[in-house]
């Protein structure tokens, strides 16, 4: 009878050793169902409970500098930006700036009658002199005061070289900034390099005006010396004339996806040799901020080699950034495994070590 007991008491024992053991086989996976129904989550600073998921970041792809034409339909957009006036349209209406307006008067004579070369010289002279100090001074009200296409075939040679120029090509800007003595801030000075290799002095405004170093952008302005008015838009909108003579010189024009028969849609030059025609303003708008938008996402910059020597900027890797941090709390080990005052000052160091050893380049 003792015998038969001690037996029963093993035989009971083994009995509880074996479930306890299918029931550790079996908790994992009630333990990683139990962990998507709560998880909380951290984000820079903030914690906030959701549902943990798989997150996986698609790579950009690399785009050229090229005239966009996919979603583009989109509505315009409710900032009210306007397409910029045709430089043929804006040259024919009076301005208030004297030197300006005398020379635009002087070119309405030239091309009716025939005007005084040598009165055209010296207004030509001294709307040169005036111009160099606008593209400091006023780069937006530079572009509007431009000689459009039309008006420059028709003008001599003695009054064209002292003329600014037109540049529409693709290239780096770098972005020098300065400290200045007495603690009066910094002063910011801008480049650019064609891909020809010529370099100006870039004044910037508008959408534009606090760029910072970029390479492989659309350049767009007028050039005078080397001091060149730089555009606020990837792209410029070109004049009848001036289409006309780049179909004649084998350019070709593009028609956006949304182009049907309108042959007096606004065409827009896109960098150094693109021309896309599209329906309407607010599709050429749209396309514009499509350009706009690879240029600061850094996309158009791994298709070209680097011309000033510079890296630009890259919001892959600089910047700052987020972070989201995952807290699983499983039924067969429960309890916090971290305090969101922990999690905050892990956060807050590793701020810490990856802006110092980034150059200020990298934050959390």
């Amino acid at each position: 009878m003792k015998r038969f007991i001690i037996r029963v008491s093993v035989l009971f024992v083994c009995m509880l050793l074996l479930l306890q053991l299918v029931r550790h086989t079996e908790a994992p996976a009630t333990a990683k169902t139990a962990a998507v129904a709560k998880v909380p989550a951290v984000a820079k600073v903030a914690v906030s409970e959701v549902p943990a998921k798989v997150l996986v970041k698609e790579a950009a792809a690399c785009c050229p500098i090229e005239a966009p034409t996919a979603g583009v339909d989109a509505p315009l957009p409710e900032s009210g930006l306007e397409l910029p006036k045709r430089a043929d349209l804006r040259f024919s209406e009076p301005v208030a700036e004297t030197v300006f307006e005398e020379f635009r008067r002087w070119t309405e004579s030239q091309m009716v009658a025939g005007a005084n070369l040598q009165q055209g010289i010296q207004l030509a002279q001294q709307r040169r002199h005036a111009l160099l100090n606008l593209i400091e001074q006023d780069p937006q009200r530079a572009l509007e005061l431009a000689v459009p296409h039309a008006v420059r075939r028709q003008l001599p040679a003695e009054i064209l070289r002292l003329l600014e120029r037109q540049v529409d090509a693709s290239g780096d800007l770098m972005a020098l900034a300065t400290t200045l003595d007495g603690n009066r801030g910094c002063q910011i000075d801008r480049k650019v390099t064609l891909r020809d290799g010529q370099v100006f002095d870039a004044y910037t405004y508008g959408r534009r005006g606090a760029i910072p170093t970029r390479d492989n952008i659309a350049i767009h302005g007028l050039a005078l010396d080397d001091k060149l008015a730089l555009s606020e838009f990837p792209g410029r909108v070109l004049d009848p004339s001036e289409l006309t003579a780049r179909v004649e010189a084998g350019q070709s024009v593009g028609l956006s996806q949304e182009q049907t028969d309108a042959a007096d849609g606004p065409v827009i030059a896109f960098g150094d040799g693109l021309i896309t025609r599209y329906a309407d303003d607010a599709q050429a708008i749209a396309a514009l901020l499509l350009a706009e938008g690879a240029e600061q996402s850094g996309a158009t910059a791994a298709l070209a080699s680097d011309l000033d020597g510079v890296i630009a900027y890259s919001p892959e890797t600089e910047g700052q950034k987020t972070l989201l941090i995952i807290r699983v709390d499983f039924p067969d080990f429960q309890g916090q495994s971290a305090s969101d005052s922990t999690l905050q000052t892990l956060i807050s160091d590793m701020n810490s070590v990856y802006t110092d050893m980034s150059y200020q380049k990298a934050t959390f």
